[in-house]
């Protein structure tokens, strides 16, 4: 039998059958709990059902819960709340729903017959403490009164020991809409979010806390460790090439970037966010440096080219060019590596280089296939400065070719060469 994924498990519920249904954020929460929130005709909904209790919890619009005792404090227009639980033989049902004018109505009923509410109370108070922590139904008014009572600090303090993602996620969207934070709110409020465990939670509320911050260079590096605790490795992609788009050109990108990129599994989501910083800071040697030490980092030799592609356009290039070879001598495939090593000719410095020259002709001796090596050394031929150490690089990097079709089409058109240039 095929397995149900708790969006389309929930689509299924009899309470869904008149509209079609759109899940998000929905999740299981263990085996016998699913949590989320539904989009149905254009209104959200908060659904918290415990399959193993019984219990089935229905809310919409704004709702106040009262930490108090197991009740509704109030509710917006259109506002509900339904919770019900099979105990035993019996049915328990306890609704709260917005009455017109203001106010709202309590019903209960157990098995459809309608009881005084006040009989509610000793079967809501074994589980409503459980709403309160676990699901995000109420947070927002209770996030708001925490900040209208106590303030913004108090209100990220609350935030540790909160149990569900999508509750830290509401507190912290009230404590940036505060626009009251002060740095160690800032450092508290990363602290919190580090401590989630939910990947996607953790993604959109650092990228919320990044795009309202305004990006101090205080903040990126204390950001930018949070984001190494993300463990998904696309959600981390995502939030480090905000990071370089935002961060400003002339700030260095910090070294807590360069630590949470390294910890991405997947080699192609490294090479993107590499990409962008060889774009965005290339021309800084330094940048290129740390740049080039990920770059050996990363598992495919195609994903290796395209950075070192872009890499070798760099005017800063000459000054890290050991590095960019030694990231090239780790490539596997012998034609990933000769278009990494064929893009430094094309660089326009490079080339009129007598130090640069004689190490790539170097690292060029070390390529395996004759035929890469003799399509290299043949680019080369009049594009290398006429000095006796190029020319006696060229010669040691002719004769480790072993084939000697391609050694004597090589050897040839460096002797006509060089004639060209006595």
């Amino acid at each position: 039998m095929p397995t149900i994924r708790p969006a389309a498990l929930l689509c299924l519920l009899p309470f869904f059958t008149a509209a079609p249904c759109d899940a998000q954020e929905t999740r299981t929460m263990s085996n016998q709990n699913v949590l989320g929130v539904i989009s149905m005709n254009g209104k959200t909904e908060h659904v918290w059902i415990d399959t193993r209790k019984g219990i089935e919890v229905r809310a919409g619009g704004l709702v106040a819960l009262r930490e108090d005792a197991p009740d509704v404090e109030r509710l917006a227009e259109n506002g509900y709340l339904t919770v019900q639980q099979q105990v035993g033989s019996a049915r328990h049902r306890a609704e709260w729903r917005a009455a017109p004018g203001g106010g709202m109505t309590r019903t209960y009923t157990v098995d459809g017959e309608r009881r005084s509410f006040a009989e509610a109370r000793p079967w809501l108070d074994r589980f409503f403490p459980e709403i309160l922590r676990t699901t995000s139904i109420g947070a927002e008014a209770r996030a708001q009164r925490i900040l209208a009572e106590r303030g913004v600090s108090a209100l990220i303090a609350e935030i540790p020991r909160l149990e569900s993602g999508s509750v830290r996620k509401v507190y912290v969207e009230e404590a940036l809409r505060s626009g009251r934070l002060r740095p160690e709110d800032t450092r508290a409020l990363l602290q919190g979010i580090a401590g989630i465990s939910s990947s996607s939670d953790k993604r959109e509320m650092l990228s919320v806390l990044a795009g309202s911050h305004g990006g101090t260079a205080e903040f990126w590096p204390e950001w930018l460790r949070a984001v190494g605790t993300v463990s998904s490795g696309s959600d981390r992609r995502e939030l480090l090439a905000k990071a370089v788009r935002e961060l400003p050109h002339d700030q260095a990108p910090p070294a807590a970037l360069f630590t949470a990129l390294d910890g991405i599994p997947s080699s192609s989501d490294r090479r993107e966010v590499l990409l962008a910083l060889v774009a965005k800071w290339g021309g800084s040697a330094p940048t290129l440096q740390r740049t080039l030490g990920s770059t050996a980092r990363l598992n495919s030799s195609s994903d290796r080219r395209e950075v070192l592609g872009k890499a070798a356009k760099s005017p800063a290039l000459g000054s890290v060019l050991p590095q960019y070879l030694d990231v090239v001598e780790g490539m596997g495939s012998s034609s990933d590596r000769r278009e990494a090593l064929g893009a430094v000719l094309r660089n326009p410095a490079l080339p009129q280089s007598r130090d640069a020259s004689v190490q790539w002709l170097r690292a060029v001796g070390k390529t395996k296939s004759d035929s890469d090596k003799a399509t290299l050394l043949m680019s080369a031929v009049d594009r290398l400065p006429a000095d006796r150490a190029v020319r006696a690089a060229f010669a040691a990097a002719v004769e480790t070719i072993s084939s000697d079709t391609y050694y004597n089409q090589v050897a040839t058109a460096f002797l006509r060469s060089q004639v060209g240039r006595s």
